[in-house]
Parts: C-alpha cells; sequence; structure tokens
C-alpha cells in the first residue's frame, strides 16, 4: 500500500498523477467490495473529524445512477464504485428528501443551502431565507475556526453548488457577487471554470486576487505546477468545464483537467493544512446533461464522478479522521432504461449502442456554428445516427432560430401559449427533438427537462458518519456536519 507521500505527491509526474485510484493504493477500481475488513477499521471513527470531504455529484437520480452502472459493468467488466461501497455493511447510507422552502422540486442553490446553513431556502437563493435573512454557511464557520476551505467543480465555480457552502446571495445568478465573495472571505483553493466572472473590467478581480496572494492556473500544467501554492484559483473554461465525453474523444480540450486531476491536486494541497480542511467537491454537469437529455454526457459524467470515490477512500484510510459525505442534491431529467423489443430483449443492446455516441450535444452544437458542417455525416460520426431529410431541415430551422425547445416538448415558434417559454439553447433543442428516437431505438426515455423530486441517497464513512440516520431532511445534515467537525 501507497504511504501519503507516494500518493499524494502529484508533482513526481503527470502520468503517475493522471493514473488516479484504479492503479494506486488499496481501494483500486473494482476492489471496494472486497476491503469491508479494511472499510471497518475507519468507516464510524470516533471524536471531532479533522477534515469533510463532501462529494456531490449534481442532479444524480436512481435511473441515473442505474444506466451508469449497467454501462460499467458492460464495458469494464465491474460495478460502480457507487454500487461496491453501497454493498459494504460498514458504510453509512441514507435517503435525503429535497425539497425546498417555495417547491417540493428544489434547485440546486435551495439544497446546497439546506446543506449549508441547516434550513429551507426558497429557490434560486443561496443562504438567504424568504424573509431576507443571511445565514451562515458550514464552511465559512470552519474558515473562521482555522480550517482551509476547498471548492472544486466542473461547472462555474461561481456555480450554486459550491457557492452554496460559502456565500450567501438572494440570487444565485449573481455570479459576480459570488466571486468577490470568494475573495473576501480568503478560500483557499478554487478550481473549476467560469473565468468570466474574474476577467471582466481589464481582468480587475483576478488582479484583486493576485494582490492577495492566489496563484492562477489556466492550463493543466499550470495546476501541475502550482498545486502547492497556499491559495491556489484554477479556472479552465470561460464557463462551464466542457463535459467528459468531449474531454475524451476531442484534443481541443486537452489543456483542461478532468475532476481526477482537480480533485488530487485540491487534496495535495488541503492535505499540508495543519488545522485540517473543508472540501467540497461536485461533478455538476451531470445536471446538464439531464437538463439537455444528453443520455451518453451524462454516462460519462457520472463514471468521471465514480473515480473520486476510491481517491476519497484511499485519503480517509490514511487520515480516518476525515468525515466523508458522498451524495447528490437532486434528481435532474428523470431518465430511465426501459423494456422495448420482444421480451425486452432490446435492451440487451443499449449500453453498446450508446458507446458509439462520442461527442455531447453541446459539442455538436458548437460545430454547427459552422454552417458547412451541417450535415448527415456530422451525426453519423458523432451520435450514430442516420438523420433523415427531413432531420436535417428541422436542425436547420433550429440554426434559424425557428425551432425552439419548450418545458413539454417541440410547440412552432409561432404560438402565443407558449412565448413565454422560448429556449435558444441549442444543445438542449437538439436533445428534445432526439428524445424520441433514443426511446424507440435504446429503450431510453426522460420524464422532463427540469429536476425532479425523488429522494436521493446519500453515503458517508470516517469520523462522525455514525451521526448520519437512515432517513433524513436534507437540511440536517447541517447539524451533523457542525457537530462532526466540533464547530
Amino acid at each position: 500500500m501507497s504511504n501519503k507521500r507516494q500518493y499524494f505527491d502529484v508533482s513526481q509526474s503527470r502520468r503517475t498523477f493522471l493514473k488516479g485510484a484504479a492503479g494506486l493504493g488499496l481501494f483500486s477500481a473494482g476492489a471496494l467490495s472486497a476491503k469491508t475488513e479494511s472499510i471497518a477499521k475507519f468507516a464510524k471513527g470516533k471524536g471531532t473529524a479533522k477534515n469533510c470531504i463532501f462529494l456531490v455529484v449534481d442532479g444524480m437520480g436512481r435511473g441515473t445512477l442505474s444506466i451508469a452502472n449497467e454501462y460499467s459493468k458492460k464495458h469494464f467488466g465491474r460495478e460502480l464504485n457507487w454500487i461496491q461501497l453501497l454493498k459494504n455493511k460498514q458504510v453509512v447510507t441514507a435517503l435525503q428528501n429535497t425539497i425546498s422552502a417555495n417547491s417540493l422540486v428544489t434547485d440546486s442553490a435551495a439544497a446546497g443551502s439546506a446543506w449549508a446553513s441547516g434550513q429551507r431556502i426558497p429557490n434560486g437563493r443561496i443562504n438567504v431565507t424568504a424573509e431576507g435573512r443571511h445565514l451562515n454557511p458550514v464552511f465559512s464557520q470552519a474558515k473562521r475556526q482555522g480550517k482551509a476551505i476547498g471548492l472544486v467543480t466542473t461547472t462555474r465555480i461561481t456555480h450554486a453548488t459550491p457557492a452554496s457552502f460559502v456565500c450567501s446571495v438572494e440570487d444565485r445568478d449573481d455570479e459576480a457577487s459570488i466571486a468577490r465573495q470568494y475573495l473576501e472571505q480568503d478560500i483557499d483553493v478554487l478550481i473549476g471554470g467560469g473565468a468570466r466572472y474574474f476577467n471582466d473590467d481589464n481582468d480587475a478581480l483576478l488582479k484583486a486576487y493576485s494582490k492577495a496572494g492566489y496563484i492562477y492556473a489556466d492550463t493543466l500544467d499550470k495546476l501541475f505546477k502550482d498545486e502547492h501554492a497556499s491559495k491556489l484559483l484554477g479556472l479552465f473554461s470561460d464557463s462551464h468545464i466542457p463535459y467528459a465525453i468531449d474531454r475524451k474523444y476531442s484534443k481541443r480540450y486537452e489543456k483542461v483537467p478532468d475532476l481526477e486531476a482537480m480533485f488530487r491536486v485540491a487534496l495535495s494541497n488541503l492535505s499540508q493544512r495543519q488545522s485540517g480542511f473543508c472540501l467540497q467537491v461536485e461533478a455538476g454537469r451531470v445536471d446538464h446533461a439531464g437538463h439537455a437529455q444528453d443520455m451518453a454526457a451524462l454516462i460519462q459524467e457520472q463514471l468521471e464522478f465514480d473515480r473520486m470515490i476510491p481517491i476519497a477512500l484511499e485519503f480517509v484510510e490514511q487520515q480516518p479522521d476525515t468525515l466523508l459525505i458522498i451524495t447528490t442534491d437532486h434528481g435532474t431529467g428523470g431518465c430511465q432504461l426501459n423494456g422495448y423489443g420482444e421480451g425486452y430483449s432490446g435492451t440487451n443492446h443499449t449500453m453498446e449502442r450508446i458507446s458509439k455516441i462520442k461527442a455531447s450535444y453541446e459539442f455538436i452544437a458548437e460545430e454547427l456554428n459552422h454552417p458547412k458542417n451541417l450535415n448527415k455525416q456530422l451525426f453519423k460520426s458523432l451520435l450514430n445516427i442516420n438523420l433523415s431529410d427531413k432531420d436535417l431541415s428541422v436542425v436547420q430551422s433550429m440554426l434559424q432560430k425557428q425551432y425552439r425547445i419548450f418545458p413539454f416538448g417541440y410547440k412552432d415558434s409561432g404560438s402565443e401559449h407558449y412565448q413565454g417559454f422560448k429556449r435558444d439553447y441549442l444543445a438542449a433543442n437538439l436533445g428534445s427533438y432526439f428524445e424520441s428516437y433514443f426511446a424507440e431505438q435504446m429503450g431510453l426515455a426522460w420524464t422532463s427537462d427540469a429536476h425532479t423530486s425523488e429522494l436521493v441517497d446519500l453515503m458517508a464513512l470516517g469520523t462522525g458518519a455514525d451521526l448520519i440516520p437512515q432517513y433524513l431532511e436534507n437540511y440536517e445534515l447541517n447539524g451533523i456536519l457542525r457537530s462532526a467537525l466540533g464547530i
């Protein structure tokens, strides 16, 4: 088994670093279910937790977990790390209710705020009550008690989930204020996308971060070089980090780190802090793929998140005074693999067909910004779909903003009843249009392009995990975090 220095010194070499937990340490991928005795040694530690690692896969419902697990079994010959860990009787498991203060269906801002502040919050707000009272997020409390704080995400770093752990704003879309609050609170490690909120006004905010002592990384090489900076700001996309499926198949994103690299750098950095740390890591684009009804992108995002689990377990095994939470904030899209074909036998080929898709709808939308790329071959090579002339015509009308998506399917853009629901997000237009194709040809279907209300899963181990009941309201997790951390 590797020791701490070997495991977290990512400066050894990029190749060794990127191998990840699949080739290193006690908890190699595919072996979690065999480590019951090892996990038992630190599954429910006593005392006060020095560290907290909070892993969030945004938008993961049970359907997402199930489909990704079947894909993993088909293509890698093993179940997801999530499922293997779930089978371990030493691990604490729970179901969460996710309703917000004003809806049975939460958004990410309200869900994250419930964890962070211990109260139901209206959708769209981050740690601000319906009455306008600003609450004190749990990681901010930990910071004031001397702990280092890290936020890592595949979305914009100013997006709702990472922001909810340390910020308070009345409008989650006020991401410029969130970027300033990070600086005001002296958050130690910030890694994700969203550079556009830091480089407005002639890079004024970036300059302020630099003046405050932050090292700025905007490429994979710089992230590796500066991973031990006392203050680290890593921004690798103007908006969200490109989807995992696009980083996998397109060379244009080779300088963009994956979630594994960002997580490892954050752990390497924060684990040096003597007072301990709190780190939130979000796979935020599972949610986005659900909104766009993009099954191939969703699966690859879920798989990328799943690779975080052995890394986190390795750390907790080495530092058992750590509380590890693995969860999701809500479901998105309500995706399911439905039976089709005689005796439902058609589903036996679904995973193989998904594997032939080489791009997200978002990537295809970017390609379609160049008119010459609008052809049947583009969709055949990237989506493995044989477009008809009618399909090609519909896509053309999308580009001309004449054919648009609506909450419950396509409607003519001239319909007065639906004028208020127009959305020009081409990736979602494509997802909605091809929804029927995937349902008929692969049995893959969605209930909507919105969030869903189902109970969501949580797993925990380490110091403080024994405080978590089998069922909880999401806001109840706040008190458990504070008790475990002694704040």
